[in-house]
């Protein structure tokens, strides 16, 4: 979608309020911010003491499924979750998003 300005951003798929969020930036912008170290900041809150070699082992069409869900009220402390690697389809099947039907704003 584009701002203001008419340019498109980025838009995120938030795992913990399974909403499309603006980034209220470009592409570029983006990129050279998730370079730069942003992502550390960004992610902050979906991160769990640990989560580095639990993400290590994960390929890359797969996904961390956690129960309960980061969008549930019980799932808010995501170091108390379950956690398993599952694929990717099926991650994003359990939030609505499927190859025919990709959710946005």
């Amino acid at each position: 979608m584009p701002d203001a300005t008419g340019k498109p951003t980025i838009w995120y798929l938030a795992p913990d309020t399974l909403g499309w969020e603006d980034c209220e930036q470009g592409y570029g912008d983006w990129l050279a911010a998730m370079i730069s170290g942003a992502a550390a900041a960004f992610y902050r809150d979906l991160r769990w003491p640990g989560w580095e070699p639990e993400v290590q082992a994960c390929r890359l069409d797969q996904a961390i499924s956690t129960w309960p869900p980061p969008w549930t009220e019980e799932g808010k402390d995501i170091s108390a979750a379950s956690r398993r690697p599952v694929p990717m389809s099926e991650a994003m099947s359990l939030i609505g998003v499927t190859q025919d039907h990709q959710g946005g704003s």
